[in-house]
């Protein structure tokens, strides 16, 4: 099957803060929720944006980061776009499927890297979600390391992995997905930003989901 792979890499320390200026790669710290928004925003061009040039912004970036870019696209209102939460979902299972064996590199099919948005859309949401990265970067620390660290870090990956391909499904109910984005960027910024804390969240935030399908069904 025709793909495309993007190869890893960590980064080294950068101040925290959501300023959209241009960034030296080599001065970028995956820690900072801020830091990978504004290589997001390297992507950004007049037309259409495809999701293989938003992963090529990202570089050489860690799987988590690769991860907690659509979750939390997902939890903006341009998850109303058709399609966009699936397309979403889709690229996390694949990626957390291949952070889960230990995959060197990410791999994505030509199909899927070539979907797109308009420009004036990614922004809006990469706008949306700036305030939100520079509270995230302010109020996580290193803590309950445990919760991100294997064994556990593969529960972690594996719910990912769950969430993102339930996505597709949930796209015939507006707004739904958004709720399983919630958990996936909780789980997924814990990953990048080595806070335990926020795997909590996480759970809590599909207990909640839990709850509200058990009372839909019932």
């Amino acid at each position: 099957m025709d793909g495309a792979g993007i190869r890893q890499n960590a980064g080294n320390p950068q101040e925290t803060g959501c300023s959209h200026g241009p960034t030296d790669a080599s001065d970028l710290r995956p820690q900072s929720v801020c830091a990978i928004l504004r290589r997001a925003r390297g992507a950004l061009h007049d037309g259409e944006v495809t999701l293989g040039e938003v992963v090529e912004a990202l570089g050489r970036a860690s799987f988590a980061p690769l991860i907690m870019l659509p979750a939390l696209i997902v939890v903006t209102p341009a998850s109303g776009i058709p399609l966009l939460s699936s397309i979403c979902g889709i690229t996390i299972a694949l990626i957390a499927g291949q952070m889960l064996v230990q995959r060197d590199h990410i791999w994505l099919p030509r199909w899927l890297m070539r979907r797109s948005v308009s420009r004036e859309k990614l922004q809006k949401a990469l706008d949306w979600l700036d305030p939100i990265a520079a509270w995230v970067d302010r109020i996580t620390k290193e803590r309950l390391t445990p919760l991100v660290n294997p064994p556990f870090l593969y529960v972690l990956q594996l719910l990912c992995v769950a969430g993102g391909a339930v996505m597709p499904l949930m796209e015939f109910v507006p707004f739904t997905s958004s709720m399983m984005g919630v958990m996936v960027a909780f789980l997924s910024v814990a990953m990048v930003t080595r806070d335990g804390l926020l795997v909590l969240f996480g759970f809590s935030a599909l207990g909640g989901l839990f709850y509200l399908a058990n009372m839909v069904l019932a």
